[in-house]
Parts: C-alpha cells; structure tokens; sequence
C-alpha cells in the first residue's frame, strides 16, 4: 500500500512538472521569457528534487514536502497569470489547486508522531 501511495504521488508531481513545461514553453513562445523562465525553472527544480531524493537518498517525506510547496507557488503564478490573460475559469482552478497543495505540504509538516528528519 505504500509504495502504491508513493508511486501516486510521484505521478501527481509529475503532471504537476508537465502542466509547468507547458506553460513555461507557451511563454517562452510568445516572448515572455520572466514568467516562461520561471514556470520552466520550477518544473527542472522539481524533476531535479526527485530525481536527487533518489540519487542520495534523501527523505522522501521533506522531498515531498518542498515538492508540495514549489509547486503550489508555481499553481499560484499561474492562476496569476491566466487571470492577466483573461481567461473566464482557469485562476479559479489554479488559484485553488495551488491552495490544496498548500494546505497538503502544511498538514504534512505539522502531521502528529512523525520528524521532518525521518
């Protein structure tokens, strides 16, 4: 059941990455090379984060945990920049994943009986 949760979670930080190159690379297309780099910047930091927590065998809870909060950073610029784009529901939807991943990375680090350091 763990690795099963685990692998879950590898898949959601992935799609994560891929909904962030997108985006990063449809800046970068148009000219917008601040938020492009900085879509793209935060989709390698968190391919490199796991790929890292592998190599080194870092915890994967405090990987998972700074995962959650890049991501929820990135969710947040993107919801902030769909808006100045003018779309209808997209920051919505963004603004409240990046939301979610916040609240989910906090529950995690403050969760009762278990160490940042495991």
């Amino acid at each position: 059941m763990k690795d099963r949760n685990h692998r879950l979670g590898l898949l959601v930080h992935v799609l994560t990455v891929f909904v962030l190159l997108l985006k990063g690379a449809d800046k970068l297309s148009q000219q917008h090379v601040l938020s492009g780099g900085f879509f793209v910047g935060l989709g390698i930091l968190i391919i490199l984060l796991l790929i890292l927590e592998k190599v080194y065998h870092w915890s994967h809870r405090s990987v998972k945990i700074a995962c959650f909060l890049i991501e929820s950073a990135a969710l947040a610029g993107m919801a902030i920049v769909f808006y100045q784009e003018g779309k209808q529901y997209l920051p919505y939807v963004f603004g409240l994943s990046a939301t979610i991943y916040l609240i989910v990375a906090l529950v995690s680090i403050f969760k009762k009986g278990e160490s940042i350091q495991h």
